[in-house]
């Protein structure tokens, strides 16, 4: 099975999910790299923070988002083989007295000063 057919597989199996339902995060453009000992992942992703979601923010409600990976070979044999599968939480949150928005992912965060894109 090449890269791109195991990227695209992995796509499917790609979910994103926000504690308060607004429109569905979209994929924008995926890459995949294989190594001899590990994959790394490059996923660019669309989302529109509006109404209830950007006030809550504002107000101080953190945001949780869950980005699910799993990359899987079919086997005509037997079940399809599940070679990795990870999750990486992250947190978007307004810091008032900073005016600035953190993303964080457990003890790991950075800093915005905008919710725009570079």
């Amino acid at each position: 099975m090449n890269a791109r057919a195991a990227l695209f597989a992995s796509l499917l199996a790609l979910g994103c999910s926000t504690a308060a339902r607004a429109q569905p995060i979209q994929v924008n453009n995926a890459g995949l790299e294989i190594s001899e000992t590990r994959y790394l992942l490059n996923a660019d992703f669309h989302l529109d923070l509006g109404g209830p979601l950007l006030e809550a923010l504002k107000n101080g409600v953190s945001l949780g988002f869950l980005v699910e990976f799993e990359l899987t070979r079919p086997r005509w044999y037997w079940f399809d083989e599940r070679t990795t599968f990870e999750k990486l939480e992250l947190r978007l949150s307004y810091l008032t007295l900073a005016q600035q928005y953190r993303l964080s992912s457990g003890t790991l965060y950075q800093n915005f000063q905008t919710l725009a894109k570079r």
